[in-house]
């Protein structure tokens, strides 16, 4: 059986998003005023928060770059990974709720305003597409995606309202259904 074996107490009013391990570091997603934050494994039976970033709802790693999404898309530089350097910062269209890193392409689900996607090809010119469905892979979707996981040739997306989906990304250009299930209530 699980036990705990430690606990850290980060205050009220903080929405949990993502939490990425890099190592001995926890990158804690929140929307809290005063950041997400960054946590010690090196005592796992003593947590302590040794450092603060910008806020985001959904982190993704890739190599040593953080990825965040709030509405806003952030990339941090994790050469000291302790203290993120914030590389990049574009306003997006809504709140953000998840964010998927695909080869060079973010996706963000934003919302009311369905999933956009950020070329992150080049880090110095960041940008949203216009087309939200330019790469296909929420097309079917509704819009308020709530989590979107990519694993192996998978992509899984729970939406609020239609439920849990599961696409075929083998060619990520054209994404295919292949499974759905309906909760009850929504």
């Amino acid at each position: 059986d699980p036990q705990e074996i430690s606990r850290i107490s980060f205050g009220g009013g903080r929405e949990t998003g993502k939490v990425i391990v890099n190592d001995d570091i926890v990158y804690y997603a929140s929307t809290n005023g005063d950041g997400s934050l960054i946590i010690s494994l090196d005592d796992p039976h003593n947590l302590e928060i040794i450092g603060r970033f910008e806020t985001a709802v959904d982190l993704e790693l890739k190599e040593n770059q953080l990825y965040g999404f709030a509405g806003s898309f952030k990339v941090w530089n994790l050469d000291d990974p302790i203290n993120p350097e914030l590389l990049q910062w574009i306003n997006g269209p809504a709140f953000g709720r998840a964010l998927a890193i695909i080869d060079d392409h973010a996706i963000c689900a934003a919302g009311n305003y369905g999933p956009r996607t950020v070329n992150i090809s080049n880090i110095e010119n960041i940008f949203f597409y216009e087309e939200p469905y330019i790469y296909g892979i929420y097309a079917g979707l509704a819009t308020l995606d709530a989590n979107l996981y990519m694993t192996n040739q998978l992509n899984l997306g729970r939406d609020y309202h239609s439920g849990f989906k599961i696409f075929s990304i083998e060619n990520y250009l054209t994404p295919r259904e292949i499974a759905t299930f309906d909760f009850p209530g929504m």
